[in-house]
């Protein structure tokens, strides 16, 4: 019913072929940053006894600083991935 069991963190090690990958600018202490975005949709499990919950994964990454990938997961599926991105976001 889940499939292949995997990790939030490691989707882009095992799974690249699935994540689709967009650029957006993302505002931040004043600043803009282009950053990338890589989103798909999971089933999640544990939620509901026997039941999977279907949610979209977006990593955020900002290239150029040392910072580490930011994980988003939202059950609004409808949301393109830089509207979802900007709801956590506050804009």
């Amino acid at each position: 019913m889940y499939g292949q069991k995997c990790r939030v963190d490691q989707l882009q090690s095992y799974y690249a072929e699935r994540l689709r990958e967009q650029k957006m600018i993302l505002r931040g202490h004043g600043r803009e940053r282009m950053v990338k975005l890589w989103d798909t949709e999971v089933l999640l499990r544990g939620v509901w006894r026997g039941r999977p919950l279907p949610v979209r994964v977006i990593i955020l990454v900002v290239p150029g600083l040392k910072l580490k990938p930011w994980y988003v997961l939202t059950t609004d599926r409808e949301l393109a991935p830089q509207e979802a991105v900007r709801a956590y976001d506050g804009q």
